[in-house]
């Protein structure tokens, strides 16, 4: 079993890298959370999608005090990693989106795997959870048996601003749609997401995506045709982004696969803004203080 990092984005919102932020009492990272917890679920090797130009960071930083415990391959999201015949167009700047991150890490991927954002804390049930059903999870060459771990939205919210999250509706334990939602925050009282200038209510109970998906290697082949529609659609290239989610969806509706529910007793925190760092912080000395985690994960 694999885990892929998608740790490619700079955090505009946060402003800065905020993949390599200390948030632990020994300095550790929030991916030093996730690959602790990933290896006590039975993952083997971990990809991290960055930026070419960052791998000598990444290398130095986390991939050194990882590498005695686990296998570690570095994957790189390129502006130009596109379909065959599709070109940069001349405004662009940056990659395509989480949907390319999982693209980027193809070449590294050869058995059912685990998908996380590098910015985010899942907590190790979420973890373990999703670790016991890919281990048993059997490979055909029919429908293939994806999962997601959800969490109530309410849950996944800063204090500090607004956050994106992939808004689901689940019928019989499965995933039926995936909606990507780039704007949810509170409207005074109310929760709500925006578009444009229009505020829709959101129940705080609802069911949201952060990334934390479980997959079979089957699902590049099908990426990779998604992608090349992304691009067929009347889209703006400048700013529209390829989504993990819309990956998930088109699966589901194209009767390819179908996303298991998997519920977890584990708190999400995510680090949106640099305000939520603190807080960040705190919830996390509260676990070493609660001997869910040592104080120096990485210790000999």
């Amino acid at each position: 079993m694999i885990l892929v990092v998608m740790a490619a984005g700079m955090g505009s919102r946060f402003g800065g890298m905020k993949q390599l932020m200390p948030v632990g009492p020994s300095g550790e990272f929030l991916i030093d959370y996730s690959i602790y917890d990933a290896i006590r679920a039975g993952v083997k090797k971990v990809v991290f999608v960055i930026k070419e130009e960052h791998l000598d960071l990444f290398r130095e930083t986390v991939g050194k005090r990882i590498e005695s415990k686990i296998d570690v391959s570095y994957a790189y999201q390129k502006l130009d990693d596109l379909p065959e015949g599709i070109d940069v167009p001349s405004d662009r700047v940056k990659p395509w989106g989480t949907g390319q991150a999982l693209l980027a890490s193809r070449q590294f991927v050869d058995d059912n795997f685990i998908v996380i954002n590098a910015d985010d804390f899942y907590g190790r049930d979420a973890m373990l959870t999703l670790g016991h059903y890919l281990k048993n999870l059997k490979n055909d060459s029919g429908k293939q048996h994806y999962a997601m771990v959800a969490y109530k939205l309410a849950n996944t919210l800063s204090h500090n601003g607004t956050v994106s999250r992939g808004v689901c509706v689940v019928e019989n334990g499965l995933l039926k749609t995936i909606t990507e939602r780039t704007k949810i925050g509170y409207n005074k009282d109310e929760l709500v997401y925006y578009e444009g200038d229009s505020a829709t209510k959101i129940d705080g109970d609802t069911p949201v995506s952060v990334n934390l998906f479980g997959f079979t290697p089957a699902v590049f082949d099908d990426a990779e045709v998604y992608f090349r529609e992304f691009f067929n659609e009347n889209i703006d290239f400048n700013k529209s982004e390829f989504y993990l989610p819309t990956i998930v969806q088109k699966s589901i509706d194209d009767g390819k696969a179908d996303v298991k529910i998997l519920h977890t007793t584990s708190k999400f925190n995510g680090m949106t803004y640099r305000e939520d760092l603190e807080q960040l912080k705190e919830n996390i000395l509260d676990l070493v203080k609660d001997g869910v985690y040592p104080d120096n994960l990485w210790r000999e």
